[in-house]
C-alpha cells in the first residue's frame, strides 16, 4: 500500500470584523472516491461517499491539521484556521484532492 500525504496550508480567513469564538463547520466530498475517515481536530469522521457532505458541527476559532483518507490509500492533508465573520464554514475536498473552503 502507498501512502502519499498532500500538505498544504489553507487559511480560511473569511473577514475579522466579528469577534466569533464558535462556528459551524461542514466537509463535502466531491473527490472520486470515498473518503474512509476525515479527522479535523478532535472531530472524527466516518466514510464521506462521493458528492455528500456532512451536517454543520460546532468547532472553536483556531488552527487545526485536517486529513481525510481515500479508499485507495490515498492521505490528503492540510493545516486550517477557522476564523472570520462568516459563521458557516464548508471544508471541500475538490476532484483534484485539494482541500478549499467555502
Amino acid at each position: 500500500m502507498v501512502i502519499i500525504i498532500f500538505s498544504v496550508s489553507l487559511l480560511l480567513l473569511l473577514s475579522c470584523r466579528k469577534n466569533i469564538d464558535t462556528y459551524q463547520l461542514a466537509v463535502s466530498n466531491q473527490y472520486f472516491e470515498p473518503l474512509i475517515h476525515c479527522e479535523i481536530g478532535s472531530i472524527y469522521l466516518d466514510t464521506l461517499s462521493v458528492d455528500s457532505t456532512t451536517n454543520f458541527m460546532p468547532i472553536n476559532k483556531g488552527s487545526y491539521k485536517f486529513s481525510a483518507h481515500t479508499l485507495s490509500g490515498l492521505v490528503l492533508s492540510s493545516t486550517v484556521t477557522i476564523a472570520g465573520s462568516s459563521t458557516e464554514i464548508t471544508l471541500i475536498v475538490n476532484k483534484n484532492g485539494k482541500i478549499q473552503a467555502e
